[in-house]
């Protein structure tokens, strides 16, 4: 598994760029897997009987194209928001641990300013 990195400064963002490599290199080494078994599953096909279904298959195939191609320029964006997603998250739990003492500052503000409210006035019935 690559660990996540925060994305402070440019040097953690070539890290990151760094990190993302064995992943590139582990996704494209399965397309390339898929698209030779797709080529032998062609060629297999091509050798068997039904002419007529194994000409609409490369068709199909092709329909798919934008979907495999829309598919890797996610994974190529993964790295980038996983590391802008990790940063937020550090940002977030740093300002909630502030809150207990903003609170406390808060409330104290609160009682120095508090106007006492006016007696309740009581009718003569």
């Amino acid at each position: 598994m690559i660990p996540l990195q925060s994305s402070k400064g440019s040097a953690s963002a070539s890290a990151s760029d760094d990190s993302a490599r064995p992943l590139k290199k582990y996704v494209s080494e399965k397309i390339t897997e898929s698209v030779q078994a797709t080529i032998q599953l062609t060629q297999g096909l091509r050798r068997s009987s039904n002419v007529d279904e194994i000409a609409k298959f490369p068709k199909a195939l092709a329909t798919k194209n934008d979907n495999i191609v829309g598919t890797g320029q996610l994974l190529e964006q993964m790295p980038s928001v996983i590391a802008a997603l990790d940063a937020n998250l550090d940002a977030a739990i740093h300002r909630a641990a502030l809150l207990p003492r903003l609170r406390a500052q808060l409330e104290e503000d609160l009682r120095q300013f508090a106007v006492p409210s006016p007696p309740s006035v009581q009718s003569d019935k």
